[in-house]
């Protein structure tokens, strides 16, 4: 049922119809493309066939793994599955084995080496990562990563019932990823993907490094405060004045953001960025229903139309709510700034998510 609801994708006139991968390795260079969307910034996917062995000698080899490089570290394993496949077998039998495996001291130096290995033999990878853990020590760092409990990501082109049910008998929950593609009908080489990026662990929101500005610890803590309101969502990294979040459609997303010379302006909007004017536009007079109820929550006006960090050029459009601020936030305001974002993602992102299916 879920499958002919969402088998064709209209955007601004152009049909996309449904693709259903013929193996889980098409699946597999997807998510290594859009491996930062999916599983966050600052995080790095290994194309790594390394199996993960108990000391008995039992156990599976991963489609990949994933290091998140922001606070709290943590790190991820990663299985493509196709919807098609005998999901109990693939879904539970081969986690399992994962857990079981992952606990053995030997598998986890043979898992750390490797990562080790791909990371040295890039130096700009390198080097990001010894910037993001602020240490040159890499496989310290690895061993201390690797020896904690990871968490499990299911990657599959259709959820539903025989996905929840394989995931039942698990002894750790997966987070599951329903990626789907979908191909323009007049040129089958051009793909659109619909999925939620998978939210991070705890509520550690921090300044992305070589970023910060006196405003960046504010949108942190304002950032902070929202996860708690919605810890489902998945975080992002604060950058010198504002703090986005991911709506898991291509260039749209939500943000606080600090601007002005004379007069500072707190904004707490959803923008769209997708470089073609008529689109943003579309966008918002597609999302103008919602402008009521959100003004009857919000209990303030809200705005719907362009902006542009360039002046006299208004190619960008946002739904936003702002404050004038003077040379500090306090407590209240920050509190405002968080509860705000909660509404909007509320009421505007099934609208948005409608309107992308």
């Amino acid at each position: 049922m879920r499958r002919e609801l969402v088998e064709m994708l209209l955007m601004d006139g152009i049909k996309f119809k449904l693709y259903v991968p013929e193996d889980e390795r098409e699946i597999e260079e997807m998510v290594k493309e859009h491996s930062e969307e999916i599983f966050g910034q600052h995080s790095v996917y290994f194309d790594l066939k390394q199996k993960l062995k108990s000391a008995s000698g039992v156990g599976s080899i991963p489609d990949g793994y994933v290091i998140s490089l922001t606070k709290p570290f943590e790190w991820l394993i990663v299985e493509v599955e196709l919807s098609k496949h005998p999901l109990h077998e693939h879904i539970t039998n081969q986690l399992n084995k994962f857990m079981v495996g992952v606990r053995n001291t030997s598998t986890q130096k043979e898992l750390v080496d490797s990562i080790y290995n791909e990371i040295v033999k890039d130096r700009v990878l390198k080097a990001d990562v010894e910037t993001m853990i602020n240490s040159p020590e890499i496989k310290g760092f690895l061993y201390d990563l690797i020896s904690k409990t990871p968490r499990i990501a299911v990657v599959i082109e259709e959820t539903g019932d025989k996905v929840k049910e394989a995931c039942d008998g698990l002894k750790v929950e997966p987070a599951v990823v329903e990626f789907k593609t979908f191909v323009r009908e007049d040129d089958p080489n051009v793909h659109a993907h619909l999925f939620e990026p998978i939210p991070a662990v705890g509520f550690d929101v921090i300044a992305s490094p070589g970023h910060e500005t006196k405003w960046t610890p504010i949108l942190v803590d304002i950032g902070n405060r929202f996860r708690k309101l919605k810890p489902e969502v998945a975080y992002s990294q604060a950058r010198a004045t504002y703090l986005p979040i991911p709506t898991g459609v291509s260039h749209i997303h939500y943000e606080w953001n600090i601007y002005g010379r004379k007069q500072k302006v707190l904004d707490v909007a959803l923008h769209f960025e997708t470089g073609d004017k008529a689109t943003n536009e579309k966008w918002v007079t597609r999302l103008l229903p919602c402008k009521e109820e959100l003004e009857k929550r919000l209990g303030e006006k809200v705005h719907f139309g362009s902006w542009s960090r360039v002046e006299g050029s208004h190619r960008w459009n946002k739904i936003s709510v702002s404050r004038k601020i003077d040379h500090e936030i306090d407590d209240r305001t920050k509190t405002w700034a968080a509860e705000t974002m909660a509404v909007m993602y509320e009421v505007l992102t099934p609208r948005i998510k409608s309107n992308a299916g």
